[in-house]
């Protein structure tokens, strides 16, 4: 009993790191052995979030190759800006992605990218707390690209088309080549030129060739109408 108490006396149980207890699994008074699990930790130093990407995507993000990442064990990637809803308003912060998995998943066939936060938990810094667990919104820094036209995503018509209007105020359907489009915006490196009037407005049947009316032709036909009647007023 007394070699029991003085073993007990110098036990301890320390972490190797700055963590929080996320789940115990042993209570006071239970009996444990040796390689029994007492509970699950996590360092919070820093957090990491996969961020799954499609082989589309990663024709436009500038991940860190393995041979990048053998020395140090990670590298520097691109720019990630991670937001949530947190307390009903919505919160951001500043992350990098420092290594991809390496492998395609089977299921999904995606790619999954790591992205690194510091101090998660704002213990050493002043910022909103990241907590283990939430999901969170990614907006990654793509590559640059020269040369392509930006045009509203609902602006398209059909899966590739737009609809523009000529010299002689003419519907013109034109199909374009979309490089990528998101929830916003469509980016087009063929088939338009700057410049080409666009038509936004959604029309339910468009027939290549009808005329249309653009709201400069409406904003002149007002003023002509009101020069007029300043003119009989004026008689």
């Amino acid at each position: 009993l007394v070699r029991a108490k003085r073993n007990l006396e110098r036990t301890s149980i320390r972490l190797p790191y700055a963590g929080m207890v996320r789940s115990k699994e042993a209570d006071i008074g239970q009996f444990v052995n040796q390689g029994t699990r007492l509970g699950v930790t996590f360092a919070t130093d820093y957090a990491e979030v996969r961020l799954p990407l499609t082989d589309r995507d990663l024709a436009f993000v500038d991940l860190p190759y393995a041979a990048e990442i053998t020395a140090s064990g990670e590298s520097e990637g691109p720019g990630v800006i991670l937001s949530a809803e947190q307390r009903g308003r919505l919160v951001e912060w500043s992350a990098e992605i420092v290594r991809s998995e390496g492998v395609v998943d089977e299921s999904s066939r995606v790619t999954y990218a790591v992205a690194k936060i510091d101090d998660p938990y704002s213990l050493e810094s002043e910022h909103e707390p990241l907590p283990m667990g939430t999901f969170v919104t990614a907006s990654i820094e793509g590559v640059a690209m020269q040369g392509l036209l930006r045009v509203p995503r609902y602006a398209l018509h059909g899966s590739d088309q737009l609809l523009f209007v000529d010299s002689e105020n003419r519907l013109r359907i034109r199909s374009v080549n979309i490089v990528r489009a998101d929830a916003e915006y469509a980016f087009i490196s063929g088939g338009a030129e700057a410049g080409e009037r666009v038509i936004l407005t959604a029309l339910e049947s468009p027939i290549n060739g009808m005329p249309v009316r653009t709201a400069d032709d409406a904003a002149a036909a007002d003023g002509d109408k009101l020069a007029v009647k300043g003119e009989e007023d004026a008689s």
